[in-house]
């Protein structure tokens, strides 16, 4: 069960991982004349919200927190790939 979980979880996000940069052309962002740069300074401060509260939600229920280094290449791909995209 926890591998069909997986990987309809896994699918369902490669193929909306592309939908979260329609937000910066909508009218109302394009009205409020939001800079770039800021635009993704936004959206990465929530990325680490979430992130940071899915951390803290793992810890308190016990879970270990196990570091790989396909977070530090997510990291370090995340800012170039945002300025990229707008």
């Amino acid at each position: 069960m926890v591998d069909l979980v997986s990987l309809v979880l896994g699918v369902a996000s490669g193929a909306a991982n592309g939908t979260f940069p329609i937000f910066i052309k909508t009218p109302r962002v394009l009205a409020a004349d939001v800079h770039p740069v800021v635009f993704q300074l936004y959206k990465s401060a929530w990325v680490c919200f979430f992130g940071c509260a899915l951390l803290a939600i793992q810890a308190a229920q016990g879970a270990p927190l196990v570091f790989t280094p396909w977070a530090s290449a997510s990291a370090a791909a995340w800012i170039p790939s945002g300025l990229a995209t707008i």
